[in-house]
């Protein structure tokens, strides 16, 4: 089943038999899964994503940043409410003016301040062709969360290799804590798919599937205003076979694989823009 099936099916469920809790209604542990993405890239069609601010988001973390600024010079805004004095003021966030404070790439390549890489750890064991089944990456950091504009909602990353066909295959399985399905759901797909075919690309792996496991998936009540847009949306959709290819150097360090790494998005066309607004 396409991306655009599951989701739609979530929002129905959410909308139909969601509980009310904290100004949105939810249902717990669910889940959604792309298959095949190197044959059909798991980008929702009912409206447009922002798809160079998830790629970009994503190089962000991949990198360890967590100056704003890196990604405002890009054009991507995505951070910037969470970044505001205003918002570090009322949430005690003792952090300077662009600082994000030690979110999840921070987390990835220098976990809990002591220059533990997790994400080259992996990075190591899928290019030497391992299959261990400890190939786990998390960004939630309970010594550090105070510090944070904002805990992790993306938590952990499980990278799954074995062999199929005499073919070495790598499947990603994320688990989120927390979704803001009709807003971040759709942006947090597409990164986690982004993000196996790069490290593939580098690691010369075969492209498994993504799968994301919600233990909290919810629909905020304040997005129900533009419900029946999303549902009209659904109601038209005809969806198309999406392809991304990965291009960048793979002989040097992973790190400067990610200084050359681009994309390529092909027959995604998509116009209708559905506006959600970001609750903070």
């Amino acid at each position: 089943m396409n991306i655009d099936k599951q989701y739609i099916e979530l929002v129905n469920n959410i909308s139909n038999n969601g509980y009310d809790v904290l100004n949105t209604k939810m249902l717990p542990m669910q889940s959604i899964r792309a298959d095949n993405i190197t044959e059909s890239f798991p980008v929702v069609q009912h409206k447009r994503l922002f798809v160079r601010g998830v790629w970009e988001e994503l190089l962000f973390f991949l990198k360890g940043e967590t100056d704003v600024r890196k990604l405002q010079e890009k054009g991507v805004h995505i951070w910037d409410a969470n970044a505001d004095p205003a918002y570090k003021k009322e949430h005690n966030k003792e952090l300077s003016e662009y600082d994000l404070g030690p979110v999840y790439g921070y987390q990835w390549r220098n976990f809990n301040s002591n220059g533990y890489d997790q994400l080259q750890c992996i990075v190591n064991e899928l290019k030497n062709k391992s299959l261990s089944r400890r190939l786990f990456m998390s960004a939630w950091n309970p010594c550090q969360l105070d510090r944070m504009v904002l805990p992790p909602c993306h938590v952990s990353y499980h990278f799954i290799p074995y062999i199929k066909n005499n073919e070495y295959v790598v499947d990603l399985m994320v688990y989120q804590r927390s979704s803001d399905v009709m807003l971040g759901l759709p942006f947090n797909i597409a990164s986690a798919s982004f993000m196996l075919m790069l490290i593939c690309k580098y690691c010369s792996a075969n492209v498994g599937s993504v799968c994301i496991c919600i233990g909290n998936a919810h629909i905020y009540n304040a997005h129900f205003k533009s419900f029946e847009k999303v549902k009209e949306s659904f109601d038209n959709l005809e969806c198309c076979k999406v392809k991304v290819a990965i291009n960048g150097d793979i002989t040097g360090s992973f790190d400067d694989f990610i200084d050359s790494v681009t994309y390529e998005i092909s027959n995604y066309n998509i116009q209708n823009k559905i506006h959600f607004d970001l609750v903070v």
